[in-house]
C-alpha cells in the first residue's frame, strides 16, 4: 500500500509492535535511536532516500521496533504489513534477496569499534569425535535436495565404514521419512520442549535408525509445528551430533530463513544444487553474490549440478561460463529411477548401485571424504569440475 507523508511525520517510535516494513519511493526517512518522547534527539543511524527500506527486522524476527523512524521530508512510501511479508519474501526470491544483501552490509559489525572483553570460560574438554557437517542447499524447489542427502549420507558411511547422521532441515514439509521409509515417533517439534539437548537424550528416541546404516533425526510432521524450531535448538543439536557421528549430513529448505542460514553457517562443507537451466542458473548467481556479501569461506563451499541431459540441459561449459566457476560434479538426470525407489522405500544407490546416477553419487561421496582423489563424475556428464557459495536470511537478490 503507498502512502503519502509529511515531513517531520514519525513513522513508529523506539518500542514499537512491528507490523510493517517500509519501502522509500521517494523523499527522505530518518533512522534514529534512543530518541527523546517527541522524537527528538538520539543517535542518527540513516538516512533512507528512494530504491531504500527499513523496519524489515522487527518484523522478520517479530520484534519491537529498534529505532525511530521520522520523514525528513514529504515522502512517498510503500508499506508492507507483516501479513504480507512472508507472501511477499516467498513469491518474489529477487526482492528477498536484496534484502537479505541490504540487511547484510547495513548490520555488519564494524570492524573499528572496540570489542567489550569476554568473561573467562571454563576450559572444556575436547570430544572424543569432531564430526563433518555437511549442509546441501538450494533456492531452486525440485532441485533433489533430499534424494542427494539421503543418498550421499548412505555412501559416506559406505565409503568411510563411520557413523552418518541425516538432519531433516527442512521444518515444514521435511520428506526424509518417506525417502528412509520409516515412521518416526519423536520429532523436531517434541525436541523443542526439551529443557536441555544433550546426546544422551537424542539417543533416547529422536535419533533414528534405518535399514541403510545411516540414522537420521526428523522435522516436525506438521508444517505449523515447525514455529518452534529456532536457530539455537538446531545449533545445540547439530554440536552435540557431530560429537558422537563421523558426518552429519542436514536437508535444507529453498527460502533463505533464519533456520536454513544456521545450518549453513555451522555446516563443515555446503553444497549447492542446482538444475541445469535458466532460472537455476539465475538463483545460482543469487545465491553466490549473497556467499559473497557473507564471507563464507570459499573452500568449504561446493556447487553441483543435478538432473543433466545432454539432449535439453544448458550445456555445463555454458552454465559454467555464466556463472564464472567450475563444477565441483555433474549428476546425470533419472526421473525414473529416482521414483521407483523413493516409492518401494529403498534408495537408489542401494537397489540400484550400478545406475548411472547411482555411481557418480557414489564418486561425489568420495570426492569429498577424499579431495585428491580424480573422479569422472563430470567428463562423464559432459562437463568439468565446479564449486561456488552462501548465508543471512530471507534472502536472494540482483
Amino acid at each position: 500500500m503507498a502512502v503519502k507523508q509529511t515531513a517531520g511525520t514519525v513513522l513508529f517510535k523506539q518500542g514499537d509492535e512491528s507490523n510493517a516494513f517500509y519501502i522509500v519511493q521517494s523523499g527522505k526517512v530518518r533512522i534514529v535511536q534512543n530518541t527523546n518522547p517527541d522524537g527528538s534527539g538520539g543517535r542518527e543511524l540513516a538516512v533512507l532516500k528512494d530504491g531504500d527500506f527499513f523496519g524489515e527486522m522487527g518484523v522478520i524476527e517479530d520484534s519491537p521496533r529498534s529505532a525511530t523512524a521520522i520523514c525528513l521530508e514529504d515522502s512517498q512510501l510503500l508499506v508492507v504489513k507483516r501479513s504480507d511479508f512472508d507472501n511477499l519474501m516467498a513469491l518474489n526470491p529477487g526482492i528477498a534477496m536484496k534484502i537479505m544483501v541490504t540487511i547484510t552490509r547495513r548490520y555488519k559489525p564494524d570492524p573499528g569499534m572496540a570489542v567489550a572483553p569476554q568473561p573467562q570460560q571454563p576450559v572444556q574438554a575436547k570430544p572424543q569425535r569432531e564430526g563433518t557437517v555437511i549442509a546441501i542447499n538450494s533456492i531452486t524447489g525440485g532441485a533433489g535436495v533430499t534424494t542427494l542427502v539421503c543418498n550421499m549420507g548412505y555412501e559416506l558411511q559406505k565409503v568411510t565404514n563411520g557413523r552418518v547422521c541425516l538432519v531433516d532441515g527442512s521444518t515444514q514439509f521435511g520428506d526424509l521419512p518417506v525417502f528412509l521409509d520409516v515412521i518416526p515417533k519423536l520429532t523436531l517439534f517434541q525436541l523443542a520442549e526439551e529443557t536441555d539437548v544433550t546426546i544422551d537424550m537424542l539417543n533416547k528416541g529422536y535419533i533414528h535408525k534405518t535399514n541403510f546404516a545411516v540414522d537420521f533425526v526428523a522435522a516436525p510432521m506438521k508444517p505449523e509445528q515447525a514455529d518452534v524450531i529456532t536457530t539455537d535448538l538446531l545449533r545445540v543439536l547439530i554440536n552435540s551430533l557431530r560429537t558422537e557421528y563421523d558426518f552429519v549430513v542436514v536437508d535444507t529448505y529453498s527460502l533463505m530463513q533464519e533456520p536454513v542460514l544456521t545450518i549453513l553457517e555451522l555446516a563443515d562443507q555446503i553444497i549447492y544444487l542446482m538444475t541445469p537451466d535458466i532460472p537455476a542458473m539465475k538463483n545460482c548467481r543469487l545465491w553466490m553474490e549473497l556467499v559473497k556479501q557473507l564471507e563464507f569461506p570459499e573452500e568449504k563451499i561446493k556447487v553441483v549440478i543435478n538432473k543433466y541431459d545432454p539432449r535439453g540441459s544448458v550445456d555445463v561449459k555454458a552454465i559454467e561460463e555464466k556463472l564464472a566457476t567450475k563444477a565441483f560434479a555433474v549428476l546425470p538426470y533419472d526421473y525414473n529411477s529416482v521414483v521407483d525407489c523413493i516409492n518401494k522405500g529403498v534408495l537408489l544407490n542401494v537397489a540400484k548401485p550400478k545406475d548411472p546416477l547411482a555411481e557418480r553419487i557414489a564418486e561425489l561421496a568420495r570426492k569429498i571424504v577424499k579431495p585428491g582423489e580424480a573422479t569422472a563424475a563430470a567428463t562423464s556428464t559432459g562437463g568439468d569440475s565446479i564449486w561456488g557459495s552462501f548465508r543471512k536470511r530471507f534472502g536472494l537478490g540482483g
